[in-house]
């Protein structure tokens, strides 16, 4: 009986006004993505930092954990408490210091992922 209810609630939910309208929305979108700067510029993007070195690699993406947690734990002073996350300020910041610490020493992380531990279980 349960299924049958909701069955009939979404046909009408598919045949109302608001359906219709996101899901043409949404396909208008989808074709203009392709076509849009943003998502060149994003290939563009990604087709350079898979060309850097691994070390090079390690270090843009430990540079951006870090400036993301540092922004994130500073829009927690201008944020109302009822739309802040429940994460504490001191894990966001110590976040933001690892990533930090991996930045400066990403080639010798690039050199010993080979023999991790952490790399072994990850395989497995």
């Amino acid at each position: 009986m349960i299924d049958r209810d909701f069955t009939a609630l979404q046909a009408v939910a598919e045949n109302s006004m608001v359906w219709r309208s996101a899901c043409a929305i949404g396909r208008a979108l989808e074709r203009s993505w392709a076509d849009s700067r943003a998502a060149n510029a994003l290939t563009r993007l990604a087709g350079a930092i898979a060309a850097m070195p691994i070390g090079q690699r390690i270090r843009v993406s430990a540079t951006t954990m870090a400036w993301a947690a540092a922004g994130y734990g500073a829009s927690l002073w201008i944020a109302p408490p009822y739309v802040r996350s429940g994460i504490p300020l001191p894990a966001i910041l110590a976040v933001s210091v690892i990533a930090l610490i991996v930045a400066i020493g990403a080639e010798g992380f690039a050199k010993s992922w080979g023999h991790s531990a952490i790399r072994e279980a990850l395989r497995k």
